[in-house]
């Protein structure tokens, strides 16, 4: 639990950004199970693995396993920002090795979801995402 929450406290840190249209700092945030069509990755989780370009350290050193990230989907279908611009983008389990730090970026880049909705109408939603981690997936990311 606490590693959890220094990863949460570490990704707030890196991840400052400039607004989003979809903001509304004052709505609330509902869990994926409270709403009746929860947001879906578009492109799927395949998307974000094949986006990824792996981290050096984790493929040499033979790192596989699961890296599990919460995100906050407004009601655009993109990554939350609060009212510092900050994105709800966090590792709740990573395993490390430069993986984490991969999978995060990738998912500031390339992430875009379908809007939550609650009643028909668009919402914002949490919910935690499981990206396996496994070297058959990538190419050695390491320079030559």
């Amino acid at each position: 639990m606490i590693m959890g929450r220094i990863s949460r406290a570490f990704a707030l840190l890196l991840l400052t950004a400039s607004g989003c249209s979809g903001l509304d700092s004052t709505a609330q945030i509902y869990d994926a199970s409270e709403v009746d069509t929860p947001p879906e990755l578009i492109g799927g989780i395949e998307g974000i693995i094949s986006a990824m370009e792996g981290s050096c350290l984790g493929y040499r050193s033979e790192i596989e396993g699961m890296v599990i990230v919460e995100v906050v989907v407004d009601v655009t279908g993109s990554l939350y920002r609060d009212d510092e611009g900050l994105q709800h983008l966090f590792i709740v389990s990573g395993i490390g090795a430069g993986w984490d730090e991969e999978v995060l970026s990738t998912f500031r880049e390339h992430a875009a979801f379908t809007t939550g909705r609650l009643d028909g109408t668009p919402v914002q939603v949490r919910l935690t995402i499981d990206v396996p981690i496994r070297l058959e997936d990538f190419e050695d990311p390491c320079p030559a």
